[in-house]
């Protein structure tokens, strides 16, 4: 519906939560970019099972991309690296539910974030910040953890030249801004969706930056206990698991 009217000049209209736009139910200025495609097939539903695996198999690409090129490294051992992350890649679990769940805004971000990692193994770092700084704008967890990079980047110390540093702090500045914005903007129909995904954490960005300060070790408890312990810490293991292969890359 979203993609319906933004290719229609209606912008982030919805009706999904009764907010009429979906800007307040989520960070995601980014739906903007497949506008065209959308427009160009008569907003077809079909046009999202064409795209989502594009982003999600472009992901995988830009992984395999970037272990093939990686800088200071020999070839003989970016080309193993290649090929363990295109299997590792292929049979991920995760791809392939994302694929049966169908859509979802994050598929930009993980085609975007995977295309900025690419790029800093070849160590072409502008492309990297600006690839970042592009998943920011494709959901507000996104736009926090995308802003806090490019912060990070920006305060390192040595290597980057200065005026790069300091873009990537103005842009980490403005995403973490529009995060706590958003985070703070009252729904139009009074829902909380900081307390539907992080009541862990307190009812609000206020009570979860309290919380933190003042009892660390009930807020990890919460987590824990919230996201199902060790059944999250087996599901991330299963995910990472496939990095371990680039063992087989030897000392390097």
């Amino acid at each position: 519906q979203v993609l319906w009217s933004l290719s229609r000049g209606q912008g982030f209209h919805s009706t999904i939560s009764g907010a009429g736009t979906f800007l307040s139910d989520h960070f995601s200025p980014a739906l903007a970019i497949l506008t065209p495609a959308f427009w160009l097939t008569g907003g077809a539903p079909e046009t999202l099972a064409i795209i989502n695996p594009i982003l999600l198999f472009g992901g995988i690409g830009a992984s395999v991309y970037g272990a093939a090129h990686m800088a200071g490294v020999a070839a003989a051992d970016r080309s193993r690296a290649a090929a363990w992350v295109c299997v590792a890649g292929v049979f991920s679990q995760s791809i392939w539910s994302n694929l049966a769940w169908g859509f979802h805004e994050t598929a930009i971000g993980f085609f975007f974030l995977s295309w900025s990692i690419a790029m800093a193994l070849t160590r072409n770092e502008p492309a990297a910040l600006v690839l970042l700084a592009a998943a920011g704008f494709c959901k507000e967890t996104l736009a926090l953890g995308a802003g806090l990079g490019l912060c990070a980047f920006g305060l390192s110390v040595r290597g980057p030249p200065i005026k790069l540093r300091g873009r990537a702090i103005l842009v980490g500045a403005l995403l973490l801004a529009a995060f706590v914005v958003f985070e703070q903007s009252p729904h139009p129909t009074d829902k909380n969706y900081f307390a539907r995904y992080y009541a862990y954490l307190g009812l609000s960005l206020g009570d979860a930056i309290a919380n933190l300060r003042q009892d660390p070790a009930m807020v990890v408890s919460n987590w824990w206990e919230a996201a199902g312990g060790w059944s999250l810490f087996k599901y991330v293991g299963m995910l990472s698991l496939p990095s371990l292969g680039l063992a087989w890359l030897g000392p390097y």
